[in-house]
């Protein structure tokens, strides 16, 4: 499409945004420093570090960044004569670079001349093509959502012949998605029998796509030539390319023939009367009306994929990625951190497949081209023009660009909110058409339209480059979510099996990361790595694509099948240190791995040929090999069948976020920012969050409301932080993390290494860690994700993946009289038992496990610091309360496959709630990152382990096992040595025997409190009772004691171990001290055991608190349908305590029983009537309650309650 004259500002004239590209190639040319520029042009050393640090060393964007800055007047830059062409010149000067401003001197004083080239035409239906419409005929059908699913029957309709077919899919085989290309170009350039088919004509194709039932496809080419696509703009607009039978005179037409656009093109109150613009003629308003209505209406079809790259320390990631976005390799020589931001790259055009970045200069640019595209298509007939008046046809409202349009008022939101302001002497901070930076990409947009070149593409990827050490790759996966392809970077100058040192890289300097003398667990090799890689790629939740809420997934079928596991590419770099016998022996191992892939979950791309390459290759040879690199991205990654369709203002809204943090000088934005934001794009807060949502899915924003109402639109600063923390036990030197002039104390720095504790006081001394709005929300968000914990002791907070690894040569090996449980992954893919493989132990597993068992709610986990514990990021040791008791030391050491579980303790007792309270641990691990959580085994050691031969439980009732290697069936002998692991009946023992020892404590302190009242006078004691309770039946009751013996029974009446209210009441009523003590440190017991038991549990026991005494008590019955997997007793304790109030001192829970979910209470008679009353009402029936059953009458919850909200775990 051609591109409209701009004139370019004189040499004192202001520039603006779009001078910027040719400015920046000019400097470019010349190899400008940015830094040194800046600081001449006026902006400041803060300033240009900050653009630095953005753009990681990137000089090119630094460069650009650092123009966009100047042109935006930051700093003193108004101080040195503004952003002109002359400050341009002056400071080049000042820096010696003559040569450069006298070129720029000589550009701007070469009068410009429009180019003279005529605009391009667009295709028609019988308009006879040939190769020059190869790429217009490709965009058509990719606009409208053909890809070649079946391009042998489209080229076969379209007169070509099977074997030109079949020489086509012959030449693509590495890329079938090249296929449909080809069959076009053959088309068009007429092989075969094409003529006889009408030759290569739109009409012919859209034909052709009937006839093999493409009629969606086939209708939307069709409304498009025909001119039937209604765009989403308030009025009909014409472009050069517009036919020009078809155009719309002139002075109708907002868009075509539009004067030069000057710095200021647009009329204000402040224009003199004679220059002002008419508003019919003003091409910059009715541009203003157009982008709000396409901001408010549009949609864009998407194909999102995300792209993790995976390799060893020093494999070349980043040089990778640089070198696939055709970018500068880095400059700087450092070792990644966690994770990197994700980088948003599209691909140039259908036939140009290289990719390239996707920044805030390029969506804009694609966004105005898309409005720009989506007007041209629309045209009126002239009986349509003839209508219209012609007041309304050369009448436009007059409308700001930064103004929202009230289409029911007519007039600007604006407009109206500024006459009430006047009216009322107020003025209104809270209307949407108010947010700067909103307005802002508005205007860009509206800036760009006249210039805009780039299409947008629909087929995005998200690149992330990940850290290669341990400690990050175990982090990797809580910040990622799920990759439909993966690229690992092997470095091809070391050998297959060569050991690895792992070390870490900053500022150019190599520092080992085994500081205590055991580098020999710290090896690694290149086909260890990718083994690993690969097996845990097997074990992940199939990839679902992003989708966006009302999006719809394209149903059309096809061969082309998504596959239920993700992709591999495998790259070697270093190609030009590497030799030929080394890179043979990959290619052989990967065609290995190639033909086990089925079996076992993943799927490497290339035949299982490893990918060589170069990644410091120097241009042209640079460019060729970033666009065959792009090939195999695009054809690999892009899944033809599903496709999300995103809304426009979505994009606008991330240029937004982009811009709001750029002003504020910060990586983070606070909730009410993000939400005014949205309002101003005229999303409401439910759409705002839902788009924030998409951001959070897709790229690695973080957006967590459960922890902080802060967006991190750049999480860079929660993973370098993160990073640098880690970074402290991988490196002697520590300056390159703290702040300058600041040390880390030695207690500091051991207490992280050796304990894998830190402090508040700690992170305060790394770098930029101040920059958090709340400094809490680092730590919040770290618990949240279950990376951190805490220890119990003010401001420690204790962090696995800090924590050395295990080495069995130097720590103590666990001992037990029980064989340890193993847990273990197998390959989902095999088709039976037999073909099944045994999988490393997924990445991030294990420190998260961890993390959940110290949360565990039921056990307490304490991690003793002793030289008999393991205390290392793969081994650890627990001491293990249950129900307050210390029940033994549990150890968990991570294996290459399997996690092996030892216990020191009463085995018959605990092994079965020590597995119990593992699975769950694993179980809420796996889910955290995206494992399948039901795909891990319980295993024990065979005999014939060393070859890797596993006894797995099949079925653990019928305690049988199954060995994954031996010929013959195993058989287990000795219960106790395996079986105590599963044995279901420990814990009703446990439960049973805690709840005698209560019961017996609690009969020993109401036996104490008989004697303590013994010494009291029966009217003292009498008197207490009454002020309990102000009831005339309760009155009768305590008019029944008489003495000792009476007030005995009494007390045996409505004291019980699950009530113990009616005791502490006369315990602290009366004074007795040592009574209250007993009972208060009884009754904290109780309340550990029930907020730790689960109903269900309780059943199993058949537990019964007390007897029914059926002379004074009647039975109530409590149905209800909470989860019985996560009721506890205390549960059901709280609702008693709100719903009933005083009555509740009165009801004690007797049992619990299977049907439904039922607790049995008891209550005294004289309770009942009131009872009656409360449960006529309805109020007690919260959510979940079903009914209750009181002296044989069932009250349910009333038909028109829907229940209120109980608080309670269940809701």
């Amino acid at each position: 499409m051609a591109t409209p004259f701009v004139k370019r500002p004189e040499r004192h004239q202001p520039l603006g945004l779009l001078n910027i590209p040719e400015i920046f190639h000019l400097l470019k040319r010349h190899g400008i420093s940015y830094f040194d520029f800046g600081l001449y042009l006026g902006l400041s050393r803060p300033t240009l570090n900050a653009i630095g640090a953005n753009n990681k060393g990137n000089v090119n964007k630094c460069l650009s960044e650092c123009l966009e800055v100047w042109v935006e007047q930051a700093d003193d830059v108004k101080s040195k004569g503004g952003p002109t062409y002359d400050t341009l010149i002056q400071a080049l000067r000042k820096m010696g670079k003559n040569d450069v401003a006298d070129e720029i001197e000589r550009e701007i004083e070469v009068p410009e001349t429009p180019p003279s080239n005529p605009p391009a035409k667009r295709l028609t239906m019988q308009q006879l093509l040939d190769i020059n419409n190869a790429s217009e005929v490709l965009d058509l059908l990719d606009d409208h959502g053909y890809f070649g699913r079946n391009y042998r029957d489209l080229g076969l309709h379209l007169g070509l012949l099977l074997h030109t077919l079949n020489a086509i899919e012959a030449d693509n085989k590495e890329y079938p998605d090249r296929c449909l290309i080809h069959c076009i170009q053959a088309w068009l350039k007429q092989e075969n029998n094409v003529k006889s088919k009408g030759g290569p004509t739109c009409e012919a194709l859209v034909q052709a796509l009937r006839e093999i039932g493409e009629n969606a496809v086939a209708n939307g080419i069709e409304r498009d030539l025909q001119g039937d696509i209604v765009p989403p703009t308030a009025n009909p607009i014409s472009t050069e390319d517009t036919p020009a039978a078809d155009r719309i005179p002139d002075t109708q037409h907002p868009l075509t023939e539009r004067p030069p656009i000057t710095a200021n093109p647009i009329s204000t109150e402040d224009t003199p009367a004679a220059e002002r613009i008419p508003d019919t003629q003003n091409p910059l308003t009715q541009d203003a009306v157009n982008v709000n209505e396409w901001l408010k209406e549009g949609r864009v079809d998407l194909t999102v994929k995300r792209v993790q790259m995976l390799g060893l320390p020093g494999s070349g990631k980043t040089c990778s990625q640089h070198l696939l976005l055709n970018e500068d390799p880095p400059e700087e020589d450092n070792s990644t951190g966690i994770a990197c931001r994700a980088v948003k790259a599209m691909r140039i055009s259908a036939h140009d497949d290289r990719m390239e970045r996707i920044d805030a200069k390029a969506l804009l640019s694609s966004l105005a081209h898309d409005l720009k595209e989506a007007a041209a298509k629309q045209k009126k007939s002239p009986e349509d023009h003839g209508t219209e008046s012609k007041g309304e046809s050369l009448e436009t409202k007059t409308t700001k660009p930064a103004e929202l349009v009230d289409e029911s008022a007519g007039i600007t939101e604006s407009t109206a909110a500024t006459e009430s302001a006047e009216a009322t002497g107020t003025t209104e901070t809270e209307d949407p058409a108010d947010d700067t930076e909103a307005n802002k990409i508005r205007n860009e947009i509206v800036e760009a339209i006249p210039i805009a070149k780039g299409k947008f593409d629909r087929h995005w990827v998200y690149i992330i480059d990940s850290g290669g050490q341990t400690a990050f790759q175990e982090l990797l996966p809580l910040f990622t979510r799920a990759s439909s392809f993966n690229i690992i970077t092997l470095d091809l100058s070391k050998d297959i099996d060569e050991k690895l040192k792992q070390e870490y890289r900053i500022n150019g300097k190599s520092f080992s990361c085994d500081l205590d003398d055991s580098s020999e667990v710290l090896y690694t090799t290149n086909i260890e790595f990718l083994k690993d890689v690969l097996s845990s790629g097997a074990i992940l939740q199939p990839y679902q694509p992003p989708k966006a809420i009302g999006s719809e997934e394209n149903t059309s079928t096809g061969s082309t099948t998504s596959p239920q596991y993700a992709e591999y590419f495998v790259l070697g770099t270093h190609k030009d240190k590497a030799k030929q016998e080394v890179i043979k022996k990959y290619n052989d191992e990967l065609k290995k791995l190639k033909s086990e892939s089925e079996k076992e979950g993943y799927h490497i791309i290339r035949d299982g040929k490893i990918y060589e390459v170069n990644t410091m290759i120097k241009s042209p040879d640079r460019e060729a090999e970033a666009k065959e690199l792009g090939k195999i991205i695009y054809y690999n990654t892009f899944d033809k069948k599903s496709k999300v369709s995103i809304p426009v203002r979505w994009f606008a809204f991330e240029l937004t976020l982009l811009e709001k943090a750029k002003r504020k000088g910060r990586s983070f934005l606070q909730i009410n920012d993000v939400l005014h934001a949205g309002k101003s794009l005229e999303m409401n807060p439910d759409q705002t969050k839902e788009a924030l949502e998409y951001l959070h899915s897709v790229t690695i924003i973080l957006y967590y409301p459960q922890v902080s109402d802060d967006v991190f639109v750049d999480p860079h600063p929660i993973l370098d932080i993160l990073s640098c923390l880690l970074a402290l036990v991988l490196t002697e030197d520590h300056h390159p993390f703290v702040k300058e002039g600041v040390r880390p104390l030695p207690s500091e720095l051991k207490n992280l290494k050796d304990n894998g504790i830190f402090t508040e006081a700690l992170l305060k001394k790394l770098k930029d860690y101040e920059n958090f709005s709340n400094p809490n929300f680092f730590i919040n968000l770290l618990l949240h994700l279950h990376i951190i914990v805490k220890t119990g002791v003010n401001d420690e907070y204790f962090l696995p993946s800090a924590l050395p690894p295990y080495n069995p040569k130097t720590s103590s090996h666990p001992e037990s009289h029980i064989d340890p449980l193993q847990i273990i992954w197998c390959s989902p893919n095999g088709t039976n038992k037999d073909s099944r493989v045994i999988l490393p132990v997924p990445r991030g597993i294990f420190p998260l496990a961890i993390a959940n068992l110290i949360k565990s709610p039921k056990f307490c986990f304490s991690t003793p610091k002793s030289p008999h514990y393991l205390r290392c990021r793969d081994a650890m040791s627990f001491r293990v309360c249950f129900l307050d008791d210390h029940i033994g030391t549990v150890h968990i050491i991570k294996k290459h496959k399997h996690i092996e579980i030892y216990f020191e303790g009463d085995a018959l007792k605990y092994c079965s709630l020590i597995r119990k309270a593992v699975k769950e641990a694993i179980t809420s691990s796996c889910e955290a990152i995206n494992i399948k959580p039901d795909g891990y085994e319980f295993a024990f050691a065979c005999p014939s382990s060393k070859n890797g031969c596993y006894r797995i439980v099949r079925n653990e009732n019928e305690k049988k096992v199954e060995c994954t290697l031996c010929p013959t069936p195993p058989i287990i002998s000795g219960e106790e040595k395996y079986w105590s692991w599963f044995d279901k009946k420990s814990l009703t023992k446990v439960l049973i025997e805690k709840y005698k020892k209560m019961t017996k404590e609690f009969r020993s302190s109401l036996d104490a409190i008989k004697e303590a009242l013994a010494i009291k006078s029966v009217d003292d004691v009498k008197g207490c009772l009454v002020g309990l309770m102000k009831a005339a039946d309760w009155a009768s009751e305590v008019d029944t004691v008489t003495d000792e013996m009476s007030l005995a029974q009494l007390l045996q009446r409505y004291c019980f171990l699950s009530n113990l209210s009616l005791l502490k009441y006369i315990a602290e009523k009366l004074d007795l001290k040592e009574s209250k003590s007993r009972i208060d440190q009884l009754a904290e017991e109780r309340d550990i055991f029930y907020s730790k038991v689960l109903a269900e549990e309780f059943t199993a026991a058949a537990i019964e608190d007390h007897e029914i005494i059926k002379d004074h008590h009647v039975e109530m019955t409590v149905v209800v349908s909470w989860s019985s997997s996560e009721t506890t007793l205390a549960t059901f304790q709280d609702y008693i305590t709100k719903e009933f109030k005083d009555l509740s001192m009165f009801i004690a829970l007797r049992a619990v029983q299977h049907s439904c979910l039922t607790f049995v209470c008891t209550v005294p008679y004289w309770c009942v009537d009131p009872l009656h009353v409360a449960l006529g009402v309805g109020l007690v029936f919260v959510t979940g309650v079903l009914c209750i059953t009181l002296k044989n009458r069932r009250y349910g919850r009333p038909p028109t309650d829907s229940g209120r909200e109980a608080n309670t775990q269940q809701q």
